[in-house]
């Protein structure tokens, strides 16, 4: 007889051989073989009826009940020769137990999103197929697709949703369905190591936007620690929409919200930070608020179009709506970089209008060069949307300044026109209206020339102000 019986596939065990009518009296080779896999171990004789020695049944043995046992009266391990016992079916290969050996991270808070390595002990993960992963406590459950590297590992993102219970006893369990369906066999299991933590809570104000609109929000947490940019992230499960927020303090996020047009009428936007500041809004969270945020319907004004184009006396703008409800009236603002904006005129609105209503303003004094122009409306209770920023470059009769070469691959020549250079603030800006370069006391007699040789191929815009007088100029570097 064998004892045990069965055994599992890349396990290693004691086996005791017992033999009827045998004269065991030295080491035996001993023969596992149902015709497919076989192996073998060497057997130790502790009398003549007894043999004992450790077993190592291969990762790839034949899963199969009908293993013949034989002992081969040859004691160098070798499994050949002369038989000197036999037992016919008595031993049984069973498959391996598929094992989760560890999660990475082990931890992740509610509204997380973040890369998690699964790895796995006598898994049948092929490289490159894809396993459902569920997270369970009982209570709340979720899970993620991971895709197998080839080295017992599979590797996905997991996203805790913002409802998750907050557990240490989460169970983790990889299905063996070659995509995204967390059912049917399963091929490793791990009790009660993952933990899902709380999110700090946080507020914002205000706690509702339209669609369409822009406006200030700030986002207030408890026992936050907040130090520097931050992505907050709007989400009802259908609409998505985010912002970069600057930290005023560990407690305090600030930052300007434009809710898209093709934003959810919802009030159960959930308000997540996370600890990226690029914008990205992934990883690590950093502040959770469950159904917060509620977006309501459009502004009160449907813009039809914003037009800004050159005139004989300056800059004409015309805009016009499709529909007006509640709207107050309309500033029309002005920049030279895109960022400061100043006020050059207001216009009445409709107040309430279902048919097209066109406005227009007549800029007669733009900056020579770069004008940036917007509109921005204001309803009765002060909410505030606006079009889109347009730019033309007005050429005014005389211009202060002329640059040459044009391209150039170095530096540029400035040439005054009425010859008196003097001290001027000189700025040079990217097309996005960044500053590059900036000189505020800058001697044009003494240096005229602007060296861009540290800048990038591209274009660029030359803003010079002397006295009261300012102009501008587009070079090319190449």
């Amino acid at each position: 007889m064998v004892f045990p019986t069965s055994g599992e596939q890349n396990t290693s065990f004691s086996v005791t051989i017992t033999g009827m009518g045998s004269t065991w009296s030295s080491a035996h080779c001993v023969e596992f073989s149902d015709g497919v896999s076989t192996f073998n171990f060497t057997g130790m004789s502790f009398n003549a009826s007894t043999l004992t020695g450790t077993l190592s049944i291969p990762i790839g043995a034949n899963v199969s009940s009908n293993y013949d046992v034989k002992v081969y009266d040859n004691n160098v391990g070798s499994c050949v020769g002369v038989n000197d016992g036999i037992c016919q079916d008595c031993f049984t290969v069973t498959a391996t137990t598929p094992s989760i050996s560890f999660i990475s991270p082990s931890s992740l808070a509610q509204g997380d999103d973040f890369p998690v390595i699964v790895s796995g002990t006598n898994t049948t993960w092929a490289n490159g197929t894809t396993h459902c992963i569920e997270f369970d406590d009982g209570v709340s459950n979720f899970s993620f697709v991971g895709t197998a590297n080839g080295s017992q590992q599979l590797l996905g993102n997991l996203v805790v949703p913002p409802t998750a219970n907050v557990s240490s006893n989460y169970n983790v369990t990889v299905f063996d369905v070659d995509g995204g369906a967390c059912s049917g066999v399963s091929d490793g299991v791990c009790a009660s190591c993952f933990n899902v933590t709380e999110a700090p809570p946080i507020n914002s104000s205000p706690l509702n936007g339209g669609i369409g609109e822009t406006f200030a929000i700030s986002i207030t947490g408890t026992g936050t620690n907040w130090s520097s940019a931050h992505c907050v992230e709007f989400s009802d499960g259908v609409s998505t929409f985010t912002f970069v927020g600057m930290a005023m303090n560990a407690s305090t996020i600030t930052g300007n919200l434009t809710v898209p047009m093709s934003a959810n009428i919802s009030a159960n936007y959930d308000i997540k930070v996370y600890v990226d500041p690029t914008g990205n809004c992934s990883g690590l969270g950093d502040g959770l608020c469950v159904d917060c945020f509620e977006v309501t319907s459009a502004v009160p004004v449907e813009w039809l179009s914003f037009r800004a184009a050159l005139a004989d006396e300056g800059v004409q703008l015309d805009w016009s709506t499709a529909t007006e409800l509640n709207s107050h009236y309309f500033e029309v603002q002005r920049s030279w970089n895109a960022k400061d904006w100043q006020a050059l005129h207001h216009v009445d609105a409709q107040g309430f209008s279902t048919a097209v209503s066109d406005y227009g303003y007549l800029d007669r004094n733009p900056y020579p060069g770069l004008n940036y122009y917007r509109i921005e409306q204001v309803d009765v209770d002060g909410q505030k949307s606006y079009t889109p920023v347009k730019s033309v470059v007005y050429e005014a009769s005389k211009r202060l300044f002329e640059v040459f070469p044009n391209p150039t691959a170095d530096e540029v020549n400035i040439f005054f026109n009425d010859e008196q250079a003097g001290t001027a603030s000189l700025l040079v800006q990217d097309i996005f209206g960044q500053t590059v370069l900036q000189e505020l006391d800058w001697d044009a007699g003494a240096n005229p020339k602007v060296s861009l040789a540290t800048l990038p191929a591209g274009v660029y815009f030359i803003r010079i102000q002397r006295g009261s007088q300012q102009d501008v100029r587009q070079i090319v570097k190449q």
